[in-house]
C-alpha cells in the first residue's frame, strides 16, 4: 500500500518517526516534502523550488492509496493545501492530532487523537487490502 503523509515542516521528527515506522511494515511512504526540506527560517525555498515542492507533492498525494494528515500544532498552509487534494480526489483519509484544531479533520475515513492510534489503524487496513 502506498501512503503519503502531510504534516508540517516545523514538525520534521514526527514526520520523519511515522515514515520510519511505516517502513518497518512494508508500506510505501511516496516523498514527503516537510520530511526532506529545512523549514522555511533555516533556508527560504526560492520560487522555482516552491514550484516544484508543489508540484511533486500534489502527484504524491495523486498516488498515495492513503492519505494521513499529522495536524500541525503550528499552522500549514501546504499541509491544508494537500488534504484539500486528498478530499477533492477522494482518497482514503486519516487524520490524528488535536481534531479540533480544523473542521476538516472530520472529512476523512478515520479520525484519532493520537499518531499511535492512526497507524495502528493504517497497519489493520493495510493487513485487511493485502488479503
Amino acid at each position: 500500500m502506498k501512503i503519503y503523509i502531510i504534516g508540517s515542516r516545523r514538525e520534521s521528527g514526527r514526520g520523519k518517526k511515522w515514515v520510519e515506522k511505516a517502513h518497518e511494515v512494508g508500506l510505501e511512504c511516496l516523498h514527503s516534502a516537510w520530511v526532506t526540506v529545512p523549514p522555511d527560517g533555516d533556508h527560504p525555498l526560492t520560487d522555482h523550488e516552491r514550484h516544484d515542492v508543489a508540484a511533486f507533492c500534489f502527484e504524491c498525494v495523486r498516488g498515495a492509496d492513503l492519505v494521513w494528515w499529522l495536524l500541525p500544532s503550528t499552522p500549514s498552509f501546504g499541509a491544508s493545501v494537500e488534504w484539500g487534494i486528498a478530499m477533492g480526489l477522494q482518497k482514503p483519509r486519516v487524520v490524528s492530532g488535536d481534531l479540533k484544531l480544523t473542521a476538516f479533520s472530520e472529512h476523512c475515513t478515520a479520525n484519532f487523537e493520537t499518531d499511535e492510534m492512526a497507524f495502528d489503524w493504517v497497519v489493520r487496513r493495510m493487513l485487511k487490502c493485502s488479503r
